[in-house]
């Protein structure tokens, strides 16, 4: 039976991640409606899944303004979007595939976890890791008894030094007054995780970390206000965006690399859209 969905976000995870399945399983999805405040992604979504002019919006407030268009809405805009953008879902009938985390408000969770409720509609947040094999293991020998009890659980979430200068302080979650703060929007996936393999609820949850680095003080002497500036620091920091966006080897766009990073930078990825991003973006 295929599904007809509208996606609210043309991101990364909604255009990039999670729209193509329509491409791969045409007898399971169909996109009917899209939204996004980026007119050259929703006109390239458009084409691409044949999306006709009258279901394309430029928020998506105004998608969910309108007659229900879909089966489902899958919500991958801003973190402090999602809960007001869902409850207005909810009550037009969708059900809901939404990109974590699902709100920095634990208010605004139990909010929509009632209206879900009241309205008998399914809401699937994205943690995707469960789906993965290493995980799937790792819950089959926890389930099994074979390592005993689990009493406590230690872990480490490993975010590589150019991903933390990309997400969390040039990028999207750059400020956690706009968007939420990097513990929960990284390492929801894990407290999804770690109460799926020990199917328990934790008695406590302990957090350590600190904004050490990432300061005004701790720049470099000579540190320019961007990375092409003719900054002092250039050839010896590792988070310079040209080194970042440009040249290295696993990420750079000189290197062939058109994916994640560099594809958040620009709609269509060239040396020349990637350099006019990092003079003039927030990267």
């Amino acid at each position: 039976m295929k599904t007809t969905v509208a996606i609210v976000g043309l991101g990364s995870r909604g255009r990039i991640t999670y729209a193509p399945f329509a491409s791969l399983h045409p007898d399971k999805m169909e996109i009917t409606a899209a939204a996004d405040i980026d007119p050259g992604a929703l006109r390239e979504t458009a084409e691409t899944y044949h999306i006709p002019e009258e279901r394309c919006f430029a928020s998506a407030e105004e998608l969910l303004a309108q007659p229900k268009m879909a089966d489902a809405v899958f919500i991958c805009t801003q973190d402090r979007d999602h809960v007001s953008q869902a409850l207005t879902a909810l009550e037009r009938g969708y059900h809901i595939l939404m990109e974590k985390p699902i709100s920095p408000d634990p208010t605004e969770c139990r909010q929509l976890l009632e209206a879900s409720k009241k309205y008998d509609r399914k809401i699937v947040v994205c943690h995707v890791l469960r789906y993965t094999p290493f995980f799937s293991k790792m819950k089959e020998l926890i389930a099994s008894g074979i390592i005993g009890d689990v009493v406590t659980i230690q872990a480490i979430e490993n975010v590589g030094y150019w991903h933390q200068a990309h997400s969390f302080v040039r990028g999207n979650w750059r400020n956690s007054e706009t968007t939420s703060p990097m513990c929960l929007q990284k390492t929801c996936h894990d407290f999804d995780l770690y109460l799926w393999l020990a199917d328990k609820t934790p008695l406590r949850v302990t957090s350590m970390g600190s904004t050490y680095l990432f300061k005004k003080s701790c720049a470099p002497e000579g540190a320019a206000l961007r990375c092409l500036d003719g900054c002092a620091a250039k050839d010896s920091c590792p988070f310079d965006a040209e080194k970042i966006y440009i040249t290295n080897e696993k990420t750079g766009i000189a290197c062939g690399h058109t994916e994640w990073p560099v594809d958040i930078l620009a709609l269509h990825p060239t040396t020349d859209t990637i350099y006019e991003a990092i003079k003039t973006g927030p990267y």
